[in-house]
């Protein structure tokens, strides 16, 4: 399985990799939205872990991005972030985002567990 990370921040992103690749997925990672949209489009990755804060296009323009896509609309995206409000979580609900965590409090691993069960129920995005 193929996890596509979009992270600004570069340690942190590199977090995120060790614990999916511990556990023997091929990981990519990228550090701005427009290289996120790019990225899926290209190498439609199996699940994408998108920071909601990023540089050139932020975490909702690029859900919204991905869902105008007809090559990128179903690919479910995990959305990790810091200091956001509820109507932020509710933005992204909108786009068919599937569990929404607060860093840095989420441990790495409880994303890659939520993850592997949203692999395991087959779940693409609630709004396709």
């Amino acid at each position: 399985m193929r996890i596509l990370i979009a992270d600004a921040d570069d340690f942190e992103a590199r977090i995120y990799v060790r614990a999916f690749q511990t556990r023997r997925y091929d990981v990519d990672v990228v550090g701005d939205g427009e290289t996120c949209l790019i990225e899926a489009q290209t190498h439609r990755p199996d699940v994408i872990v998108l920071d909601y804060i990023l540089p050139h296009r932020g975490g909702f323009a690029v859900l919204e991005g991905l869902r105008a896509d007809e090559r990128t609309a179903r690919i479910p995206v995990v959305v990790l972030a810091r200091g956001v409000q509820s109507h932020d979580v509710d933005q992204t609900a909108v786009f068919g985002s599937y569990p929404f965590f607060i860093k840095p409090y989420t441990h790495p691993e409880t994303v890659v567990q939520r993850v592997e069960l949203l692999m395991q129920e087959g779940l693409r995005p609630l709004s396709i």
